[in-house]
């Protein structure tokens, strides 16, 4: 009974740990819904999808016949090496590098200061489409406005700009007109102390368009940090709602309150905020898999006057909260997430003042074991309690072989005359099973651990274990933890629970080396705690 307890907890971590990692992404928590049933049914139908998606090369702007093909993907930092007409716009300040071209009024790079690749090199968070798609671009239901507008060069009334507490804000204006009437001038305001852009579109002759940031989020392409793939998320009604790009399969339209659109990776993300009114939150994907994010705006009766404010950068908790409008929603740490953010809270607290990650992890650990302390001996005494009348559970076995109805009876009875609670040694460890949830997922997801040092070889405490050291003595400790523990006789599971350290030792074998340390400490100490559990038993025994 009681390694079947044992098997079932841990089969269940197994199981959460493998399905939050590898099928169920933090991109796709929180509502998902059929394609078929998102597109809203309003006065206002949303924008139709077909070419108008497609920015390939300019013809004769809004007359012009569609040949266009997909562009060869480049190097985005080359990309506009053959547009001579086009420049390149660079504002700098102090905690991103953004890239502007005049060709569409597009971003070509986001380049984070603070947050490096392992090599210390910065990383672009934008990536290009198949038909050369910039974060915001603009689409049209005429596919000639979508390729005018993605696809002019756009006059810009300022060059590269630095920003610094001297000079704490720049603007750039980006404008296109054409003969007939048309015109489009996005409006850009930076800020040198924040991963925000406000945006303001104002356009002409235009009356509807959807406005997007894609395709696709940058990453550093670090191993570690491919545990979650980009996902799209949307915080709707006072409700979040997850859309794994394998969902989206054809335009997905949501309306509604809508507080902002993103798209996300494991630490990074970029969101748009609408500042004025929008019909519909959009979310689509090209044909090489990237997905992309949009808002229609529902504000054309001052000239297309729309306001929208970009956050593109890491997912710093307390920066996010400052937006007022549940940016920080983004992070979702699971099911325990309400025990998640308060072990945050604490590591950052211990960490505060021993300046270590890796050992706040050790200390956070210790705590939550003196927490249970109790249920882990009250667990550790039932076990004992069912191994010592598992002779006279065999015995009625045998004589009631034939009359299950009378061998549960007699059961019963033997567990009540011994005092023994079956479920004594379950209960306890499914109590704990939130916490380690919940640690986990603080562990894995937070970006307070990403390349942290720890001691000796243990240089970032979000990556693997280079040498994998760790691990292999996680599972030694796992064995030897499950030589400790009573058995309950029946060698089918006893003969299961000889294979869980190998499973677990090659399951975070490439995991996060700070929930390697957690785990390895939490077998010592449960192995430490059995010690002592058993020694008072047996000095009890002696003295009855």
């Amino acid at each position: 009974m009681e390694k079947r307890a044992i098997l079932a907890f841990t089969l269940s971590i197994v199981i959460i740990i493998v399905f939050n990692q590898y099928f169920f992404p933090k991109d796709q928590k929180g509502v998902e819904q059929e394609p078929a049933k998102q597109a809203a049914v309003t006065e206002q139908q949303p924008l139709k999808e077909g070419a108008a998606r497609r920015t390939g090369p300019e013809t004769a702007l809004e007359k012009a016949e569609i040949t266009q093909k997909p562009l060869e993907q480049k190097d985005p930092t080359n990309l506009l090496s053959e547009d001579k007409e086009a420049k390149e716009i660079t504002i700098q300040s102090e905690l991103l590098k953004i890239v502007l071209t005049s060709k569409g009024g597009r971003i070509k790079g986001v380049f984070m200061d603070k947050y490096r690749d392992k090599a210390g090199k910065t990383f672009n968070l934008v990536t290009q489409g198949p038909y050369g798609e910039l974060p915001l671009y603009l689409s049209f239901e005429d596919p000639n406005l979508t390729r005018l507008a993605n696809n002019a060069v756009y006059t810009a009334s300022a060059g590269d700009l630095t920003l610094n507490k001297s000079n704490p804000t720049g603007r750039v204006v980006l404008e296109h007109k054409t003969p007939q009437g048309i015109s489009i001038v996005k409006t850009l305001q930076f800020y040198y102390d924040q991963y925000r852009v406000d945006v303001e579109i104002k356009t002409k002759g235009i009356q509807r368009y959807e406005i997007y940031w894609g395709p696709g989020l940058g990453t550093s392409k670090e191993k570690e940090d491919q545990y979650s793939y980009d996902g799209a998320v949307a915080y709707i009604n006072e409700k979040r709602e997850g859309y794994a790009p394998k969902k989206i399969t054809d335009k997905i339209v949501r309306n509604g309150d809508i507080k902002w659109v993103a798209l996300q990776n494991k630490y990074f993300f970029s969101a748009l905020i609408p500042k004025t009114p929008v019909s519909f939150a959009v979310f689509n994907k090209d044909k090489a898999g990237n997905v992309s994010i949009g808002l229609e705006p529902n504000n054309f009766k001052t000239g297309g006057n729309n306001h929208f404010t970009l956050y593109i950068g890491p997912k710093e908790d307390k920066r996010m909260e400052s937006y007022g409008v549940g940016l920080e929603k983004i992070i979702d740490y699971g099911w325990f997430s309400f025990l998640s953010i308060p072990l945050l809270v604490a590591l950052r607290y211990i960490n505060g003042i021993i300046g270590n990650y890796g050992f706040a992890i050790i200390i956070i650990t210790v705590l939550i074991k003196l927490v249970f302390y109790p249920l882990t001996e009250k667990s550790y005494t039932s076990m004992q309690a069912m191994q010592k009348v598992q002779p006279k559970m065999k015995e009625l076995q045998n004589i009631y072989k034939n009359d299950k109805q009378r061998l549960n009876k007699e059961v019963m009875n033997l567990y009540k005359q011994h005092k023994v609670n079956p479920a004594g040694g379950c209960l306890p460890m499914l109590i704990q099973l939130p916490i380690f949830i919940a640690l986990y997922e603080v562990l894995l997801y937070s970006l307070d651990v990403r390349q942290t040092d720890f001691i000796f070889w243990i240089t970032d405490l979000s990556a693997k274990d280079p040498y994998y050291v760790l691990p292999i003595l996680m599972g030694a400790s796992m064995y030897i933890q499950q030589k400790m523990t009573p058995s309950a006789g029946d060698p089918r599971f006893a003969q299961a629970m000889n294979f869980m350290p190998i499973v677990f030792t090659f399951l975070f074998i490439n995991f996060p080396v700070g929930l390697v340390i957690y785990w390895l400490i939490n077998n010592v100490l449960t192995i430490a705690q059995q010690y002592l559990i058993k020694r008072r038993a047996a000095k009890r025994e002696a003295k009855a």
